[in-house]
């Protein structure tokens, strides 16, 4: 299943055309109507991008009043750097039992998991007292508008829960406690924003005759790449850290909110990275655009900005930030989305389900709440309050630093191992929730 899902080339641009997820849904649709015993599923799409297509299936559960539970996966996958890669990207190879391609973490591994896991329980002799749904969505990948969002606006009933689990979560980290599974309780907020850079165009040979919006961006980029943002330690970051981290210089390090900035570059490259995204709201200049012909001086030079907010900053406050730090320079600046932060409680009652679907994996196991830095489709559930988490159960030869790189990077693999413990854990949270 997740070879096919790969091989199909859902490659979301961020343009309407792009994705082509209806691929992936019929792939699953083929999957979950084959044989007997099986639930109704349903495909939507938008309707002027019908190559936009959505799966949903709904398995109902003989008791009314007992909850509902959705697995919320996506189709679609981010753009590769084919150069860049050791395999092609799109061929789906089995290479010592790791499956190779683009979606393979992210998360096309957990889509094929969860469709096998669904499509099991609907062939059991007896349903569950709740309601399962399984909802494999297009353009996750690009803010889900056309996906989960045309769904709520158009079909919320088809998709609305008790809980919700999505990506992502799983990864597993030794210590001398036993191993530690991440699932993710809360988002960062996003906020990307435009900046629009003034100058005077000109021919590239006269440099001194024209304005150079380029050299200007320049200036922008480094003072962005330069800010130090206040450092914010959230109760969920020190739960992280003292229940993952046993040595105890690292740990008081990791949890020192005056001392933590300046002593990232020491760090290794797993608690640097995490402990300045967790910590901290991030700038990522991500892309430019400047002048069409080598010879022309740009006269305009557009820059985004990949924002993600670790507190619960506004619109108006991160415009005003860009504004104090390049208040000399000649910039227009405007945040083009904005999604809050979102969180939920470990105090739902699936979160107790999470737990003993972990310790059935790893006996010796624990489940630890978790931030998770970019974005999915699980925030619009959130701001319904509705609890919302990612969740998985992966092999050790998933640990985080590993896990993470392979997020929109090159040589993206899983393990058949991680496959079989997330299928397994799926089937077992459905089962123990929707029953319990």
């Amino acid at each position: 299943m997740l070879r096919g899902l790969i091989r199909n080339r859902c490659v979301n641009d961020g343009t309407a055309d792009s994705g082509w997820e209806t691929r992936n849904a019929e792939l699953l649709l083929d999957h979950l109507t084959t044989g007997s015993r099986t639930a109704p599923v349903e495909l939507t799409d938008p309707p002027d991008l019908p190559q936009r297509g959505s799966l949903v299936a709904r398995l109902e559960g003989t008791d009314p009043d007992a909850p509902t539970l959705l697995l919320l996966a996506h189709t679609d996958v981010v753009p590769v750097e084919k150069g860049n890669w050791s395999r092609d990207p799109f061929a789906a190879d089995l290479v010592d039992g790791e499956v190779w391609g683009r979606g393979a973490v992210d998360m096309l591994n957990q889509t094929a998991a969860m469709a096998v896991a669904f499509r099991r329980i609907a062939a059991r002799p007896t349903r569950p007292k709740g309601t399962l749904i399984f909802a494999a969505v297009a353009d996750e990948e690009a803010g889900g508008h056309r996906g989960v969002r045309h769904l709520l606006a158009t079909r919320s009933e088809t998709i609305l829960a008790d809980a919700v689990l999505t990506e992502a979560g799983g990864t597993v980290t030794d210590t001398v406690t036993g191993p530690k599974l991440s699932a993710m309780v809360g988002e960062k907020g996003m906020a990307p924003t435009r900046i629009v850079v003034r100058g005077r165009a000109g021919h590239g040979s006269l440099p001194l005759a024209a304005q150079n919006a380029l050299v200007t961006a320049a200036e922008v980029i480094r003072r962005i790449a330069e800010v130090r943002p206040p450092t914010q330690l959230s109760d969920i970051w020190r739960t992280w850290v003292g229940q993952t981290v046993d040595d105890e210089e690292l740990r008081a390090t990791l949890l020192d909110a005056d001392g933590l900035w300046d002593a990232l570059p020491h760090l290794d490259e797993e608690h640097r990275t995490m402990a300045h995204a967790c910590t901290h709201s991030t700038f990522s200049p991500t892309q430019i655009e400047g002048s069409a012909k080598n010879n022309i001086i740009p006269g305009r030079v557009v820059l985004d900005v990949d924002v993600r907010l670790i507190g619960d900053e506004t619109p108006k406050e991160v415009e005003a930030f860009f504004e104090s730090l390049l208040h000399d320079l000649p910039v227009d600046i405007s945040v083009e989305s904005f999604a809050p932060s979102t969180r939920s409680s470990t105090t739902a009652p699936i979160w107790s389900t999470l737990e003993r679907a972990v310790t059935a994996a790893y006996p010796d196991g624990g489940l630890v709440p978790s931030l998770f830095t970019g974005g999915t489709d699980g925030r619009y559930f959130r701001a319904r309050d509705i609890p919302t988490f990612g969740f998985g159960v992966l092999s050790r030869s998933m640990p985080p630093q590993r896990y993470w790189s392979y997020f929109h990077g090159h040589d993206e693999r899983i393990d058949i191992e991680s496959l079989r413990l997330s299928t397994e854990a799926w089937e077992r949270v459905a089962l123990d929730y929707l029953d319990g």
